[in-house]
């Protein structure tokens, strides 16, 4: 590739450039370094092309090269009459600055061009949001996962769930998005609130630790605080009057139901809410239908039982760190069943 012939433009419209100028890609970053090295007499253009891509966001953005080229085209030729415009009238200019000049004016009026581009993008998303780059983690059935936030913040994600948050945080707030079920330790910092966004509900904290559980399947979003002070609100505000937002301490919990719209609040117990976290399966007066949707989640397994399984049956039991041996092992002396297990597959007999 000749890189002697290549405009602003052309460095712009380069996808290896982009990622060099943004500094996403070693390989490219290390690419341009050498091309910089090999063509000296382009550094200038280059560096302008580098903060041009700087200054304005490409996330998400396509631009047609076709489209450029010919908007580039005309902006020339607009230019080139002008020039010739000013020759005749004024015969004592010096080409050299008129070449600079229209130079400089090609430079700002492509930049202008390229501004516009990025101001037509139409996304669902909304403004903000279109200049954030998301990171998605799902975490499958059987699976757990501990990871750190940009801020320092500490997650730990329960099975079936997916967590959604930017690669940089906004200097305003920190917003994420969960679907399924999470435990918070967020770092604190009072210029930016932190707030995660699940099904209806917002939850607002500086610095704190929280679970949140709010699975699709489950009309139910509860939010449970461990320390610190916590804000819960119904972003649609589906129940009138004082009740659309509630502010949680320690040992309190917020439970809101997307079917009737109610948001309560009440105290709760740490083992049967948080315990996940530490590894611990814990039910009480549970059927065993719920129980077996509980173990399907937590060892990422499929369970079946037969007709002669009575799964309204209730149980109550806490395992820490047990396998699903030990689990199926204990129950079925009070469930009065028997068990098969092949890979992820569990089938259940009555007796």
């Amino acid at each position: 590739m000749d890189y002697s012939k290549y405009s602003i433009g052309d460095f712009f419209m380069d996808e290896s450039f982009q990622d060099f100028a943004r500094g996403t890609n070693p390989e490219a970053i290390k690419l341009w370094t050498d091309i910089i090295k090999q063509f000296p007499e382009k550094e200038e253009d280059i560096l302008e092309a580098k903060k041009l891509i700087q200054s304005i966001s490409l996330n998400k953005v396509k631009i047609d090269p076709k489209q450029f080229e010919e908007d580039e085209t005309k902006i020339k030729e607009f230019l080139n009459k002008q020039e010739k415009i000013e020759h005749k009238q004024v015969q004592f200019v010096n080409w050299s600055t008129i070449k600079i000049a229209a130079s400089i004016t090609v430079f700002m009026v492509l930049a202008a061009l390229f501004y516009q581009y990025f101001s037509e993008v139409k996304t669902e998303e909304n403004t903000e949001k279109q200049t954030i780059a998301f990171i998605e983690k799902n975490v499958p059935k059987g699976q757990k996962l501990t990871l750190f936030l940009e801020d320092g913040t500490k997650v730990k994600i329960n099975s079936n769930s997916t967590l959604k948050f930017p690669a940089h945080f906004n200097t305003d707030k920190r917003e994420i998005f969960l679907e399924g079920e999470a435990f918070f330790e967020v770092k604190r910092d009072t210029s930016r609130p932190f707030i995660i966004q699940s099904k209806n509900i917002a939850t607002t904290v500086l610095g704190t630790s929280f679970n949140i559980s709010a699975y699709p399947e489950n009309p139910l979003v509860k939010v449970a605080v461990v320390t610190g002070k916590v804000k819960v609100e119904d972003t649609n505000n589906t129940k009138t009057g004082n009740n659309h937002a509630v502010s949680l301490l320690p040992e309190e919990m917020a439970t809101f139901s997307s079917s009737s719209g109610d948001l309560k609040k009440s105290n709760y117990s740490s083992i049967k809410e948080i315990g996940w976290s530490d590894g611990i399966i814990y039910f009480e007066n549970t059927p065993l239908s719920e129980i077996i949707e509980m173990l399907e989640n937590w060892y990422g397994v499929e369970i079946k039982s037969d007709n002669k399984v009575n799964t309204r049956e209730i149980y109550t039991g806490t395992f820490k760190d047990e396998s699903l041996e030990n689990v199926l092992n204990a129950l079925k002396e009070r469930a009065k069943f028997h068990y098969s297990i092949n890979n992820s597959k569990v089938n259940i007999y009555g007796l």
